[in-house]
């Protein structure tokens, strides 16, 4: 299973293809902050027609502007969890700040 992102600026959608073999009844995505992991999970699908997850920042899920994230996905059925996926990163990037105002100039 190969996955990819894409990045806006308070999500990573990622999405992925289904493999082939035995049947899957959804998906486990996990997410690192280092290339090659440790990955924590962070959600299962309901279904295994559900090939996409938007990882989106909350006040319990913080995603860090210019942080790069890594996700892999593993199918499951009720015996079995394949390997990772194929590892996919996306990053967070940076919002322009706001610009300044109420600027005013003195003659003198």
């Amino acid at each position: 299973t190969e996955i990819y992102t894409l990045s806006l600026h308070d999500a990573l959608p990622i999405s992925w293809t289904q493999g082939t073999g035995g049947q899957c009844s959804d998906f486990l995505v996990s997410r690192g902050t280092v290339s090659g992991g440790p990955y924590t999970l962070i959600d299962t699908t309901t279904a295994c027609s559900t090939l996409t997850y938007t990882d989106t920042a909350s006040t319990t899920n913080i995603l860090v502007e210019g942080q790069t994230y890594y996700y892999v996905v593993q199918a499951q059925n009720p015996g079995n969890t394949s390997a990772d996926s194929t590892q996919a990163s996306g990053t967070i990037p940076y919002t322009a700040p706001v610009a300044p105002f109420g600027l005013t100039a003195t003659a003198k």
